[in-house]
């Protein structure tokens, strides 16, 4: 087949106030980099027409391949937004959702790339798929899943809705915190998403520093048993310390014990509220440490 790098697709001007427009990978913008054939592929998409290569969408699209007899294919239900971006993809270049620069959080665009997902998948592009999944993480937050997870039922799109109920199993906290989203949850999503968290990861020991525990009167055995605690004064011979992690004064961590070369490692930094807190209640629940009460 004829060597594609560098080919363009190309957008008709769709009336007097609409202009040509061309798009494709990183190769030469103006073709100049080598000819190639004249687009031999007519797509109709949200009333405009794209020309485009067969060469070029066959190979990556089951969608594409089906219909490559056909010199027009009708495509319904995607954006024209979306369509560019997926032509783009096709052609080379990198995978970018849409997004809103004036929204006031990140819920619109995280709606913007599930619709590049939801395209993607009508399509059957796996290649632009792992790729608009991997732009929807990035525009992902607690809030947007709520409704995210609305539009996977009504569209039955069991990945979309996978991929939110797993962001909401790793920000569990964060949902809970927000009525607006946990209030919205089933109760079969509520316990699947718990279950979801409590099944990923390996279980470990934790330690954490609370209290000021060198301030309390006890026996010499506990004193003694002190050497070998990563929260001694000075840190046990099997402490590993992460690199940028010395000369932190009196900060605090969490630390948990590697269960295969009995090394405690810092896991997490405790937050100066709770810091030093004496008389405290600690609970580890769901994956978190709760803090409550205690006096400083």
């Amino acid at each position: 087949g004829a060597d594609m790098a560098g080919a363009r697709w190309t957008l008709e001007a769709g009336g007097p106030g609409d202009a040509q427009e061309s798009g494709g990978g990183p190769g030469d913008a103006d073709g100049s980099g080598g000819a190639h054939p004249e687009p031999d592929l007519v797509i109709e998409v949200a009333g405009r027409r794209v020309r485009a290569h067969k060469a070029v969408l066959c190979p990556r699209s089951e969608f594409f391949r089906a219909r490559r007899s056909r010199q027009v294919v009708r495509v319904r239900g995607i954006s024209l937004t979306a369509m560019r971006a997926l032509l783009d993809h096709a052609y080379g270049a990198r995978l970018r959702a849409p997004t809103v620069r004036d929204a006031p959080d990140g819920d619109v665009d995280a709606l913007l790339a599930a619709a590049l997902l939801a395209a993607a998948h009508a399509l059957q592009m796996p290649g632009a798929v792992r790729a608009a999944e991997r732009a929807l993480r990035e525009q992902l937050r607690a809030r947007a899943c709520g409704q995210l997870l609305d539009v996977a039922k009504r569209q039955r799109a069991p990945e979309l809705a996978d991929l939110c109920l797993g962001f909401m199993s790793e920000h569990y906290l964060d949902v809970l915190r927000d009525p607006a989203v946990y209030g919205r949850l089933t109760a079969a999503e509520r316990e699947l998403i718990l279950r979801r968290r409590e099944e990923a990861g390996a279980r470990c020991l934790l330690l954490a520093e609370l209290g000021d525990g060198h301030e309390r009167s006890g026996a010499s055995s506990r004193d003694s048993s002190r050497a070998h605690s990563p929260c001694s004064p000075e840190r046990a011979p099997d402490e590993v310390v992460e690199e940028g992690e010395e000369g932190d004064g009196g900060a605090r961590w969490v630390h948990r014990r590697d269960a295969r070369t009995g090394e405690w490692r810092r896991l997490s930094r405790v937050p100066e509220a709770v810091s030093g807190a004496r008389g405290c209640g600690v609970c580890a629940l769901h994956g978190y440490l709760f803090v409550a009460g205690g006096t400083r």
